[in-house]
């Protein structure tokens, strides 16, 4: 009787046979999974430092009100992008892809 399958993705970055090519294919989905999980929560704590309680120093620094609008806006639009887009990023190079095609592209939004 064959030893049950576990449900869990991370057990196998440990399998025996670590040359195979499912092996290698496993580990790869595996670290993108971390990957898109990390964008999830950059996009998140983006939102939460700009709308929640622990804002961010960056933008409370500066004394021009439409600046600090402006760039909230870019902030969060980038966030935004990160949630509906960032399954499509597999490297840093795609989530950047992702500001300057959904973001620096915007009219209003300047950084």
């Amino acid at each position: 009787m064959a030893a049950p399958k576990n449900p869990d993705p991370s057990t196998h970055y440990y399998e025996k046979d670590s040359s195979s090519k499912n092996s290698y294919e496993n580990k790869k989905k595996f670290i993108q999974t971390i990957f898109q999980d990390a964008l999830g929560y950059c996009a998140t704590e983006i939102i939460r430092r700009i709308i929640g309680y622990a804002h961010v120093a960056d933008f409370s620094a500066l004394k021009d009100h439409h600046k600090i609008a402006i760039r909230k806006k870019t902030a969060l639009l980038f966030a935004k992008n990160l949630l509906t887009h960032g399954n499509s990023a597999e490297t840093l190079e795609n989530v950047f892809e992702i500001f300057s095609q959904k973001i620096a592209s915007h009219p209003e939004c300047k950084f």
